[in-house]
């Protein structure tokens, strides 16, 4: 992956995070994971509040959220994991996406 993907009902970081790589994993049988690795100046105690100011009903469900680990299914069935940690001067921010399931017919 050369550029971040986007999230349906995720809005993108402001913090002007800058995309340091990731994976799309086309060979599960549900479809494409995606996971983003975002690299921000600000830190992780603001950027992990702000993912959970976003991930609010009704678009999103937290399921579990501590430590810097904040997980998350859309209201379609798409799941979101966010690891939000210090890395050196900066603050990383994983992202791993699982769309919807899409069932045929």
């Amino acid at each position: 992956m050369t550029q971040a993907v986007s999230i349906p009902g995720l809005p993108s970081y402001p913090g002007k995070p800058v995309f340091d790589g990731g994976d799309a994993y086309n060979k599960d049988p549900n479809g494409t994971r995606y996971i983003m690795h975002l690299e921000t100046k600000d830190k992780p105690i603001i950027v992990f509040n702000w993912y959970m100011n976003v991930l609010n009903p009704p678009q999103w469900k937290v399921l579990t959220s501590k430590n810097g680990l904040v997980s998350a299914v859309d209201q379609n069935g798409g799941h979101v994991t966010i690891h939000v940690r210090q890395f050196g001067k900066k603050t990383r921010i994983n992202i791993y996406y699982t769309p919807p399931i899409t069932k045929p017919g």
